[in-house]
């Protein structure tokens, strides 16, 4: 016998409901509090994107996902894997990706404003985060925002003789593996 909550097709166990409807009630008192229903089964893309997103995207302003997310993105599953809701919104509305990405305009990852989507390839997706400050791509040295040390301090490493790695690490306040990856030259390659 099926859950007795309409839509939800999972065996019943108590009360006439599945286990998940059972524990709802019991921690909320109704059966339907705490999550949305399960969507139902045999969906297209742009059905299962109406069930999560329904009526049409806003004539301006962002549209933002109302369910889950992956790293910011809005992410729902189609046949066991995850698509990416901005993408599925730009098939929708705009037409197909012909293989490439979908970049924001707006560069907030949880919209799924059409109008605030673009096709472009990864050299400009990564060309507009840098121009946007968005991304550490291709800013290296002191320019990266993740950097430790100074052009300054690397090249007192390269230089130092007489010191082991674990002394200019503590010296320096980093890592031995740091102080390894400078004169292994695995980064900071380019100070001369």
């Amino acid at each position: 016998m099926d859950c007795s909550i309409p839509g939800c097709a999972k065996p019943a166990r108590t009360r006439g409901w599945c286990s998940a409807h059972y524990q709802r009630w019991w921690a909320h008192g109704d059966p339907l509090s705490g999550r949305r229903p399960e969507r139902p089964r045999g969906l297209t893309e742009a059905e299962a994107f109406a069930w999560f997103m329904p009526g049409d995207p806003p004539a301006e302003g962002c549209w933002d996902w109302t369910a889950g997310t992956s790293r910011g993105y809005g992410q729902f599953n189609m046949n066991r894997k995850p698509v990416l809701a901005h993408v599925v919104s730009y098939r929708i509305y705009c037409g197909d990706t012909e293989d490439l990405c979908v970049l924001h305009w707006c560069d907030r990852p949880i919209c799924v404003q059409p109008l605030h989507l673009h096709l472009g390839d990864r050299d400009l997706n990564n060309r507009e985060a840098r121009e946007r400050g968005l991304t550490t791509i291709g800013s290296r040295g002191e320019q990266n925002p993740a950097a430790k040390l100074t052009e300054a301090e690397v090249l007192w490493v390269k230089r130092q003789a007489g010191m082991t790695q674990a002394q200019m690490a503590e010296r320096l306040g980093v890592s031995g593996s740091t102080i390894s990856d400078i004169l292994h030259e695995r980064t900071w390659a380019f100070v001369i």
